[in-house]
């Protein structure tokens, strides 16, 4: 389950990434049985576009990418996301590519201690959200 929660999810990715989460930004929480496994931002908002970057605490499955992916495409109506992933996290990178997005580069030493790969998802493209087919 997916639900809104700007400060504690703005507070576990600064936390886990070392980073400065800054405005304007909103801030999700992935939770399963009432536990919180993971935080995801949304920034870099357009209209069209917005960048996620997820945190998660154990597995990351292809349902949360999915449930991520409909809440962007079908509550935020963009036409593309782009998530943002470190790259030692190779397991996301497979549950991407098979949700449909595309590898489109490398921001090197976009976190202190990792670079940050970039995937894109086009509402046309997604594979798996088949609400919006």
């Amino acid at each position: 389950m997916i639900r809104q929660d700007d400060p504690l999810a703005r507070r576990i990715l600064e936390l886990q990434l070392n980073v400065k989460i800054s405005e304007p930004f909103s801030g999700l929480l992935l939770e399963n049985d009432g536990e919180i496994y993971g935080a995801v931002i949304i920034n870099n908002y357009t209209h069209w576009d917005c960048h996620l970057g997820i945190v998660s605490e154990g597995t990351w499955l292809i349902s949360d990418a999915r449930e991520l992916a409909r809440y962007c495409f079908n509550q935020l109506k963009c036409g593309r996301v782009t998530f943002e992933v470190a790259q030692s996290n190779e397991r996301v990178h497979d549950i991407l590519l098979k949700l449909g997005a595309k590898y489109e580069g490398c921001k090197r030493q976009g976190r202190p201690d990792d670079n940050i790969f970039l995937f894109g998802l086009l509402r046309s493209e997604q594979k798996l959200v088949r609400s919006l087919q």
